[in-house]
């Protein structure tokens, strides 16, 4: 299939060749000669190039804090007084109260290795420089942003998009909650149009009963919201990508949202993506994963923190440096047409970064929408978890291997290749930059403080190590402030998600010494061709909320949803 660069929005063209009329009359246009410019129109052009209030009001706060780091850096390491202002860079911090006192300066004779470690604070310094600020300005943007009002017009669109939603399958061990998603994204995830859903599932051994109850289930005309099921088997499958390959012939909906069998999106999840599909003209909306089975372990706490630090401050700092994002694989939203260009290569481990950056290359954009949340169960186990990473680990190496030639012959501009490879690529350098500057920095400055004749540095490396401490300040309370701005989201749940935030955004250090030695791993096993197949991540098996809110309606008689009596 052909790639194609022609974007869909969902709006007929009478309606807008009648906003082109209306809008040429109401400016006075006519279709004897065109009319001067006036002083309206002369604003009109000002204002649309003059930065809105929120995004002033952004600047201001971010310049603010970033002024107010650089008084405390000042006053933490330089205020102390010396002879000469350039004394200040070379000088001791530990003999610098009694040097001045008798007049005197001690200064540092910079050796090799300490010039080295030098210029790489500074280099990690100007680069947490550009990462801090476009996270703070993408946290603060969001405090300006009303999703009640991006609900409402993705409520009164006059053109209602037909979705097609997707629900990839492995049967064996997707068994015990298949039917429970179907009823969920049935019965509770609102859609601007008609909601068509697929599931379509392989599996290496018939399971009769199971696919007889799918089948029954697909058969009927009387699903909520007069919603269509088709349910379909990949006989001749092995993975994800082939079964979603299967389908992607048959789609005739303007958009296509893909969920794992695991997922229950929340109600308005999909709505928020339509609106802003539609707002932005691209090619995929990503939205958020957060764990919705928080009580099966310490373990599912944590990844949940980190899954709400990747999707509310790492991702959206992401598409404010590159302008682009990446298709996670599930709880996307993509334009049909746009998605029927491209296959899923069966051959990857994570063949939807695979796809994300084929399709960035061929000129399409992506965008994140975070408030989009859908849950997710935890993996069944620490070797299940550890088996995800490493699959995630060989995937994203795996393609920015692969992808290195295409990206040199692609035709995108420059910027979108700098963005391409920003996200492939940095993740091997931003590993080196994390261990820098999350472990071996905060061990120095701890030894400095205890043994000072251990680890001797001028006042210019001591500088560097104090912005960058306030820079990690920076970072755990905007991410804890994110999650406390968040906590309407699941009550309780999202208040008791808070300590864990900042535990998770404190101890990222042991997360970076985790997440570089999965690297040097999958390296490993790239280069000794032992990869392995592609395995699905086992999941907890719960009762789920649905089965249990039935059970109690059950004994007290009250009805429940119509799906729920011929699924269970």
């Amino acid at each position: 299939m052909e790639a194609t660069n022609t974007t869909v929005v969902a709006m007929p063209a009478d309606q807008k060749v009648t906003v082109d009329v209306e809008y040429a009359e109401s400016c006075g246009e006519t279709s004897e000669a065109p009319s001067l410019p006036s002083a309206a129109s002369h604003w009109s052009k000002l204002a649309q190039v003059t930065p809105r209030p929120s995004s002033c009001c952004v600047f201001m706060m971010v310049l603010s804090i970033v002024t107010l780091v650089a008084g405390l850096t000042y006053y933490t390491v330089f205020g102390q007084s010396l002879k000469k202002w350039t004394d200040r860079f070379f000088a001791s911090e530990k003999r610098l109260g009694e040097a001045a006192e008798k007049g005197e300066i001690s200064l540092v004779e910079y050796d090799l290795g300490q010039w080295v470690f030098f210029v790489l604070l500074a280099v990690i310094f100007f680069i947490n420089l550009f990462i801090i600020v476009p996270g703070l300005i993408v946290l603060l943007r969001r405090r300006f942003r009303s999703t009640t009002q991006k609900l409402a017009v993705a409520r009164s669109l006059e053109a209602k998009p037909k979705i097609d939603a997707i629900v990839p399958c492995y049967l064996p061990n997707e068994c015990e909650i298949i039917e429970e998603t179907i009823s969920h994204i049935l019965n509770h995830v609102e859609s601007p149009g008609e909601l068509k859903l697929w599931v379509v599932y392989n599996t290496p051994k018939d399971m009769p009963e199971l696919e007889a109850r799918l089948q029954a289930l697909a058969s009927r005309v009387d699903l909520p919201h007069g919603r269509e099921l088709v349910v379909v088997r990949a006989d001749s499958s092995r993975s994800k990508a082939e079964n979603i390959n299967l389908l992607l012939p048959q789609l005739t909906g303007e958009y296509t949202v893909i969920y794992d069998a695991d997922h229950h999106p929340d109600p308005e999840s999909l709505m928020l993506m339509v609106e802003k599909i539609i707002r932005s003209n691209v090619a995929c909306i990503q939205g958020s994963t957060y764990i919705r089975d928080l009580n099966s372990g310490i373990m599912a706490r944590i990844v949940d923190a980190e899954f709400f630090v990747t999707h509310f401050v790492y991702f959206p700092t992401m598409k404010a440096l590159t302008r682009n994002a990446v298709f996670c694989g599930s709880n996307g939203l993509w334009q049909t047409k746009v998605l029927q260009g491209k296959d899923f290569d069966p051959a990857m481990q994570t063949e939807d970064i695979d796809l994300a950056v084929r399709m960035l290359l061929d000129k399409h954009s992506i965008d994140f929408c975070p408030e989009s949340r859908s849950g997710e169960l935890a993996p069944g186990s620490l070797r299940a978890l550890y088996k995800q990473r490493m699959r995630w680990a060989i995937g994203w190496d795996e393609v920015s291997i692969k992808l290195w030639p295409k990206m040199l012959r692609s035709d995108a501009e420059g910027t979108r290749k700098t963005a391409v490879a920003y996200i492939l690529w940095s993740r091997w350098f931003m590993q080196v930059v994390g261990l820098i500057a999350g472990v071996l920095t905060p061990i120095l400055s701890l030894i400095q403080r205890f043994d000072p004749d251990l680890c001797h540095c001028g006042l210019a490396t001591q500088s560097l190590q104090t912005c960058m401490f306030y820079f990690f300040l920076t970072l755990v309370v905007g991410g804890t402030l994110e999650a406390i701005f968040q906590t309407h989201h699941r009550g309780l749940q999202s208040w008791m998600q808070v300590p864990f935030v900042t535990l998770f955004m404190v101890a990222g250090c042991v997360y970076i010494v985790l997440q570089t030695l999965l690297v040097v791993v999958s390296l490993f096993k790239i280069s000794t061709g032992r990869v392995g197949g592609w395995v699905v991540t086992a999941r907890n098996t719960q009762k789920s909320l649905t089965q249990t809110q039935k059970a109690a309606d059950e004994e007290t008689g009250a009805p429940h949803d119509n799906i729920e009596e011929t699924s269970v």
